[in-house]
């Protein structure tokens, strides 16, 4: 049986080059510390749409409560689906308060939708329009704050690492930010 050498990449000119695997630079502390010093604005302001989808979710279970409160079947497994679909914006605001880019993108879509649905159930009368007049400026707000560079930078793996080298760092409102 022959058994075939492994040929040396200098005698030959085929074969595959060799790179070594060398992770990414880790992120100094001091620039971290910079980083989050840049953003911490803008990390609150999504940890608090976060926070307001999170909140969302228990608004949707009493809405829909509210709405199937006959004796019908039918309404009894809508509650029951929506219930299921009020884990949604739980997950996306847990998400958001990790800076995760898949829960940003989620949540600027649910937020477009409520916003959209709250609207239309307002104007045909099926929901107080107090509420919409709530809920429609609070979702485009929102938006405005996920679909930004800030939230784009904060929702970085990058920024991740950031947060993750300087726990120490909290958001202070107030002009003495140090």
């Amino acid at each position: 049986m022959l058994l075939a050498r492994e040929p040396d990449s200098e005698s030959n000119p085929y074969a595959p080059p060799r790179a070594e695997l060398v992770p990414p630079d880790p992120l100094d502390p001091a620039e971290a510390e910079q980083l989050r010093l840049a953003h911490l604005p803008n990390e609150a302001s999504v940890r608090v749409t976060g926070l307001g989808c999170m909140l969302a979710a228990p608004l949707i279970v009493f809405l829909f409560y509210w709405y199937t409160t006959d004796e019908h079947t039918v309404w009894q497994v809508f509650f029951a689906f929506m219930v299921v679909i009020a884990a949604i914006p739980l997950a996306l605001g847990l998400g958001l308060r990790a800076f995760r880019g898949w829960a940003r993108w989620g949540a600027i879509l649910f937020l477009l939708l409520c916003g959209c649905l709250t609207g239309w159930l307002a104007s045909i009368g099926e929901l107080p329009v107090i509420l919409a007049i709530m809920v429609v400026p609070l979702t485009a707000v929102g938006v405005r704050i996920l679909a930004g560079r800030s939230a784009s930078s904060v929702c970085r793996k990058s920024y991740r690492r950031a947060v993750a080298l300087t726990p120490h760092l909290r958001w202070r409102a107030g002009p003495d930010l140090e």
